[in-house]
């Protein structure tokens, strides 16, 4: 059975009117690298329209890049306080470097109390901000402290704290310093956990990406449609096939000792279809990887097999040996795209990989192995061709686009194998 917070978890992150006032369906893209298709498109338009959020001048938004600390004051401060934002420039406020104005009005304001950016202000004295602390990710535990402080200074709402710490499954981790921000940001609904068992991960960053849905949350409390402690959702909000067909429970069984959580999958293969009974496309296939990244998301703790770090366990009968890592994880999407029991064939032919492939990198030689799943395939300015991937250990943590050349991957890892599934 999926705990309570595995099903408030899910019932905020995939409802498809979280916020509000989004629009029903995808928004155009804006961004060459947030497509209609991208779990983080409505958020992204929405931020952009609202002026919080831009791009890099190139077409791209960088989406899956960290928000920084220079970043994200930027962001809170063109949504707090607009007015000061424009009389600084108006003022001609120091604007070297860029970030400048907006450091200094957060700080004036009071959002980077008991922040590492601050405590570098504090440190470099009268040399002002250190730019490599403003210019490093924001972590999750400082932007939980910025939210509070806007919090106390706007005279917001808040959600029940008073037993909330047992939702978060890593509240002993947390230090003291930061425990009143989380508290506060996890039950007001602001910032919620990584995974299903409300694991905060506050020395983890946030994509750009992630940001913008928190900024949509903030917006909706600037604009007074944020529930404060509740769901955020519609009353009947769409069911996500993946979330009905995963499980994450606290790992029990005498297999998974040495790990935190097992995850398990329903559902049986369709022939000629997907497990959710959806024609087979590269469309439909990055549907139901959008899904899973919403449960969990870029950056999640997964582990590296027989590192002693694993974290997750999944116990496949797909072509995916059993454990952790990123065969675990490998073995997980598999079963939720083609369901159990799949058929399937097999090359080594790494410039024909296509979307939803799985592939087991290999080279006997070393003895070192690795196992991908495929999102999408190009061909840089030079001709050469590259493929994208989601796996469960790039050092031991989920990464949902992960670049690599046909060429080189083949070289490091000669005996590769390639399972395809349609």
């Amino acid at each position: 059975m999926k705990s309570r917070n595995f099903k408030r978890f899910v019932a905020i992150i995939m409802s498809a009117c979280v916020f509000g006032s989004l629009v029903s369906g995808a928004l155009a893209a804006s961004f060459s690298d947030v497509t209609d298709s991208h779990w983080a498109n409505r958020y992204v338009e929405r931020a952009k329209e609202n002026d919080l959020v831009e791009g890099y001048g190139d077409g791209l938004y960088g989406v899956e890049d960290n928000v920084k600390s220079a970043e994200w004051c930027k962001m809170l401060v063109r949504l707090l306080f607009t007015d000061d934002s424009q009389n600084a420039i108006d003022s001609g406020m120091d604007s070297t470097p860029w970030w400048n104005p907006y450091v200094q009005i957060s700080s004036m304001k009071g959002l980077l109390d008991n922040t590492a950016a601050y405590d570098s202000y504090i440190e470099g004295g009268s040399t002002g901000w250190v730019e490599d602390m403003v210019s490093e990710p924001i972590s999750r535990y400082d932007m939980a402290q910025t939210i509070y402080n806007a919090s106390v200074r706007l005279e917001w709402e808040s959600g029940d704290t008073s037993d909330i710490t047992s939702s978060i499954a890593d509240w002993a981790d947390v230090p003291e310093r930061y425990q009143t921000a989380v508290k506060y940001c996890y039950a007001s609904g602001l910032i919620l956990g990584i995974d299903s068992v409300g694991t905060f991960a506050g020395n983890s960053g946030m994509t750009r990406g992630q940001a913008a849905t928190v900024l949509c949350r903030l917006l909706d409390v600037v604009e007074g449609n944020h529930d404060f402690g509740n769901d955020n959702s519609d009353e009947n909000p769409p069911v996500s096939d993946v979330a009905s067909r995963l499980t994450i429970e606290t790992a029990t069984s005498w297999y998974t000792t040495g790990y935190k959580f097992e995850v398990t999958v329903t559902g049986d293969a369709i022939p000629g279809k997907l497990a959710n009974d959806s024609a087979i496309s590269d469309e439909n296939i990055l549907a139901i990887l959008a899904e899973l990244e919403l449960i969990i998301p870029e950056g999640t703790s997964w582990g590296a097999k027989g590192s002693g770090y694993d974290t997750y366990y999944y116990g496949s009968d797909n072509p995916v040996s059993n454990g952790g890592g990123c065969n675990g994880f490998a073995g997980m999407v598999c079963d939720l795209l083609y369901g159990h029991g799949a058929e399937y064939t097999s090359h080594s032919d790494l410039s024909k990989v296509k979307c939803g492939d799985i592939v087991h990198l290999y080279n006997s030689n070393s003895a070192s192995e690795h196992w991908i799943v495929v999102k999408s395939t190009s061909t840089d300015s030079e001709g050469l061709m590259k493929f994208s991937a989601c796996e469960g250990n790039a050092n031991g943590k989920v990464t949902w686009s992960f670049p690599r050349y046909t060429g080189s991957t083949g070289y490091l890892y000669p005996d590769h194998t390639v399972y395809c599934f349609y």
